[in-house]
């Protein structure tokens, strides 16, 4: 009678304990992932003989995982340009935003600005007084939803667009730069004609 109560106990505690290891392995996947995010930015950026690989199982993110044979991934290695942002489930955070008047033409806004580790936040920008401009700098782990690359200079000829950027750092926060100017649409057509002047000597 006192081993069938001993053996009930014992496999209710190794039925709690397997409840516990279980919730927390949930709460660990349903967790936003810096590695996700890293490896993503980093294998969308690398040239044609460089891979970055991310296993979601343990959370972790190769340069070409092709050379790690014995390294096994339940959930299997996944190149991390199929990752989607929304795989990496960043957190969201706030950005500075921008709206271009005239009284901002040629003038420059500069901004440091932080991120916490595996967050995300939308720049929101307003050209439609005026053509907006924007350049992210001073930082080498900034991943940017748009077709354009640190230190660049991101161009909104019109309207309003909301450009997506992430922590695109391996671990921890990240602190980087943000400058927004503003320009009239007739300056810059006259920069145009100016530019294609001198192409044409």
């Amino acid at each position: 009678m006192i081993l069938i109560y001993e053996r009930k106990f014992i496999i209710k505690r190794m039925m709690k304990q397997f409840l516990v290891v279980a919730g927390l392995a949930a709460i660990a996947s349903a967790a936003s992932s810096s590695a996700c995010l890293y490896c993503r930015n980093q294998d969308l950026n690398s040239g044609f003989m460089v891979g970055y690989s991310y296993c979601k199982h343990l959370d972790t993110c190769l340069k070409d995982a092709w050379n790690y044979i014995n390294r096994d991934c339940l959930s299997k290695w996944q190149k991390g340009d199929t990752l989607k942002l929304s795989d990496c489930e960043p957190e969201e955070v706030s950005c500075p935003s921008f709206i271009s008047a005239p009284s901002r033409y040629q003038k420059y806004t500069n901004t440091t600005w932080s991120m916490a580790p595996a967050s995300k936040c939308v720049v929101n920008i307003d050209a439609t007084d005026g053509i907006a401009r924007v350049i992210f700098s001073s930082t080498l782990y900034l991943g940017i939803e748009y077709k354009a690359k640190i230190d660049d200079v991101i161009t909104i000829e019109s309207g309003t667009t909301n450009m997506v950027i992430y922590n695109a750092a391996e671990t921890g926060p990240i602190t980087f730069g943000i400058s927004f100017s503003g320009a009239s649409a007739l300056a810059a057509s006259a920069a145009a004609v100016a530019a294609l002047s001198l192409l044409s000597f």
